[in-house]
């Protein structure tokens, strides 16, 4: 199966291709059930439609094991249009969707993208800004939990990266600066020593083998990409930059590269975007645009094989 392990947590890092499921293509915000792929490997990355989510939705969380794509809870285009189960598909052959009932309580169902290692994902009520709960779901039974532990101050709109046996949740709240983590050892959170160089609202994760990221992000829209060390958690500096400013959108990485997709500006309703971005690890050199999504798009959630 072709996934490159380097250093990297293995759930988190694609070799071939990237998935985007679901989403808002407008203000409209009328939700889609589209999967499309764009490679990894070819510039510029044509997005092609693959398949299709059972239920069109916005505002999932996106997990990924070594053979399934998984799309848990969001909000719908029905009234009450909160969605409490688990839809995934597989990525070598996304054509087709199935639905994991879960027993997550059907108010709470607007989640932000999780963390992971390769034995479980993890999710926070991101959209509920009072919400302190974290989700636990366990790819090989198909089962989600409530974790015991909650995070240290609410996390709305807090970007996620993870290293091998740590995973972070950075900023918040749209003024938030600092960083929580959680070992997957233990299961508890607590605050890392890490504050981030901005605060800003939407902005989405990506993890290096070595570091966390934080790219993009509204309220005030930036391109800021800021970096962090996973073996010293020193304070996250900004090293490069989108080649459009915005949040909101789909992230996905490589051993060596990471991608921002699609997205959207601030104040509401904003423009939505198509861009794929792209921008290395190895040296601190600005995005560069790649390819486009099949359309504007934000809100959806991004898968890797």
């Amino acid at each position: 199966f072709p996934v490159t392990i380097d250093s990297q947590n293995p759930a988190v890092t694609g070799a071939t291709a990237a998935f985007v499921a679901g989403g808002s293509p407008t203000s409209a915000f009328t939700k889609i059930t589209t999967i499309h792929r764009y490679p990894f490997t070819t510039t510029p990355a044509p997005s092609v439609s693959v398949g299709a989510l059972a239920i069109a939705v916005d505002l999932q969380a996106g997990l990924s094991s070594s053979t399934q794509g998984y799309s848990l809870f969001g909000r719908t285009n029905s009234t009450p249009s909160n969605y409490n189960n688990v839809q995934k598909f597989a990525l070598t052959a996304p054509t087709s969707t199935s639905v994991v009932p879960t027993t997550v309580p059907i108010s709470p169902t607007s989640i932000s993208a999780g963390i992971q290692n390769t034995i479980a994902g993890y999710v926070g009520n991101i959209n509920n800004p009072t919400s302190t709960t974290i989700y636990k779901f366990v790819f090989a039974t198909d089962t989600t939990t409530t974790l015991a532990s909650t995070t240290p101050g609410f996390r709305y709109n807090a970007a996620p990266s993870m290293s091998t046996t740590v995973g972070y949740l950075a900023g918040g709240n749209g003024t938030e600066t600092t960083v929580i983590k959680m070992p997957f050892a233990t299961e508890t959170w607590a605050t890392a020593p890490t504050t981030l160089a901005i605060s800003r609202s939407a902005r989405r994760g990506v993890s290096s083998p070595t570091d966390g990221y934080t790219v993009g992000g509204t309220t005030a829209d930036t391109a800021a990409i800021e970096k962090f060390p996973f073996a010293t958690e020193v304070n996250s500096v900004q090293v490069q930059t989108l080649t459009i400013a915005r949040g909101s959108g789909m992230t996905t990485q490589t051993a060596t590269d990471g991608y921002f997709a699609g997205g959207r500006s601030f104040p509401t309703p904003g423009a939505f975007f198509s861009a794929i971005d792209r921008f290395p690890f190895a040296s601190d050199v600005n995005a560069t645009l790649i390819g486009d999504l099949f359309t504007t798009l934000a809100f959806g959630t991004a898968h890797q094989i």
